[in-house]
């Protein structure tokens, strides 16, 4: 069925911008062709918004948001709700009555959100808040399994366990866990049985044949080494690691609640900043493109952009009308340096 609404554009200087104040303009961008769009292509670190909002909008991992991905993000957010009230707010708060369950994760969605307000003591709250659904993110990283099946020492319950974990990662190294600790996966796993056991089987037990390398896990000993062969260790971890499936599917499940969330607050702002330029061209407010002020020399530059390239955009630039100013700005605590324009 054709869409029966229009479009509206607004003139600015010698062009004309689509105007996109609502959940019902967003719904129209897909059907603009291409050639109407301010851009269609920027990198994601020239665009100041949320960084997790920014990921999410790189289907692609490449470091740019396309066209396509901005036309993709909007049909599913609007199919993800049956009640699009809350992009027209730009709102941070969720509601569930408004999540769409008939579209294929609509009841992960729903389900999610019900699982953070219970993890939150909300059981009985109607909505959901991007900063509960963060809290609940942390709490989950924080689980001593990671969704990876990295496992922290303090998830075994048996304190033989927890120190077989503790001396697998003190000997053959550990894996990263997003609480910032290091622990247990099944590579450093089966690194630690394998040289345990290849320790064990020398000729002469406890030293070093001439010619061979000395193995990390040797200085535990032969018998220590010798007990945490045994199958109840390998077993009771093995058993943890297992359990990183529960952990990614509680995550899956808060991100997806985290991406409808973001996506309900911010798509009608980066599409007024890449499919529009409004805010370019009002001095009351700034695009999100622009990347600060610089006074000099009694004048103000409010319009400044990342450039990862001077030296092709000063050629580019150099074909325009306009006088065009490249400052070279050092990051703070030791950051790296970066060029604007």
């Amino acid at each position: 069925m054709t869409d029966s609404r229009q479009m509206t554009f607004r003139r600015f200087g010698r062009s004309y911008h689509v105007r996109i104040a609502s959940a019902e303009d967003l719904a129209l961008v897909p059907q603009l062709d291409e050639a109407h769009w301010v851009a269609i292509g920027a990198p994601i670190d020239t665009i100041n918004c949320d960084a997790t909002f920014m990921a999410l909008m790189d289907t692609d991992n490449n470091g740019r948001i396309m066209s396509f991905e901005v036309v993709q993000a909007i049909n599913w957010l609007l199919e993800s709700l049956g009640d699009s009230s809350g992009v027209t707010d730009r709102s941070t708060t969720l509601r569930l009555d408004a999540i769409n369950t008939d579209q294929p994760e609509g009841e992960s969605i729903r389900d999610a959100a019900l699982e953070v307000l219970r993890r939150l003591g909300k059981q009985e709250a109607d909505e959901v808040s991007l900063g509960q659904v963060r809290r609940a993110k942390a709490t989950v990283e924080s689980m001593p399994v990671s969704e990876a099946s990295v496992v922290l020492p303090a998830a075994a319950e048996d304190d033989e366990v927890r120190q077989f974990l503790a001396d697998i990662v003190a000997t053959v190294g550990g894996a990263a866990h997003p609480s910032g600790a290091v622990g247990v996966g099944r590579s450093q796993l089966d690194e630690f049985l394998a040289q345990a056991a290849g320790h064990l089987d020398r000729p002469t037990v406890g030293d070093c044949p001439e010619g061979s390398e000395a193995s990390s896990v040797e200085p535990l000993g032969a018998e220590i080494l010798a007990r945490y062969l045994e199958a109840k260790f390998r077993d009771a971890v093995a058993v943890l690691i297992a359990k990183g499936a529960d952990t990614a599917m509680a995550m899956g499940g808060v991100r997806l609640v985290e991406k409808l969330i973001l996506y309900q607050a911010n798509l009608i702002t980066l599409a007024n900043n890449f499919v529009s330029f409004p805010h370019l061209y009002d001095p009351a407010s700034r695009a999100m493109f622009e990347m600060g002020t610089l006074i000099m020399d009694g004048r103000r530059f409010n319009f400044a952009v990342r450039v990862h390239d001077r030296a092709r955009h000063s050629a580019v630039a150099g074909t325009g009308n306009l006088c065009v100013l490249y400052v070279e700005v050092a990051g703070g605590e030791g950051g790296e340096k970066y060029d604007l324009a």
